[in-house]
């Protein structure tokens, strides 16, 4: 025999019967909810996949999609790379194409290339040759081994 509910004082209220909690209506409602998704989820082709794979399989499209583009992208800057290393290693252009030689000097002596207003070529055929000359230099030096930098670095000794 169970001691029947007391209240703790002449003042305290009554205690009321225990209603069904919210948590039951959840669960209730669960079972519809799912056996819905489920119905929704199924296909009328026999053959088909289901929802869950069906969504996997759209954003591993697009993962595909991006690895695609991703590889085009590099692809891309491999080829500007190899061009722009053309481009440096390429001789430039001596000759610029204008309409009328006038065009040149008709406004102010701001940026105007060296020699362009005098004949500077004994100029650059000294500083050509004391160029060959330094890159003769460094290749025999290269030939015999002798370069600076690549030798064994040595102490100073004050002996």
């Amino acid at each position: 025999m169970s001691t029947p509910l007391r209240c703790h004082s002449y003042t305290a209220h009554i205690l009321t019967q225990l209603h069904v909690q919210s948590g039951f209506w959840y669960t209730l409602a669960a079972v519809p909810l799912a056996w819905g998704l489920y119905a929704v989820s199924r296909s009328d082709d026999p053959n088909a996949a289901p929802l869950l794979t069906r969504l996997i399989d759209k954003y591993t499209e697009a993962q595909e999609k991006w690895t695609a583009r991703n590889d085009l992208h590099v692809r891309m800057i491999e080829k500007a790379g190899s061009d722009r290393v053309l481009f440096m290693n390429s001789a430039p252009d001596e000759h610029v194409p204008v309409r009328f030689p006038e065009s040149l000097t008709d406004c102010a002596p701001y940026n105007v290339p060296a020699g362009s207003q005098v004949n500077v070529q004994k100029v650059l055929e000294k500083y050509r040759r004391e160029n060959n000359e330094d890159n003769e230099r460094k290749l025999e030096a290269l030939r015999n081994g002798t370069i600076n930098s690549e030798q064994p670095f040595q102490r100073f000794s004050p002996n």
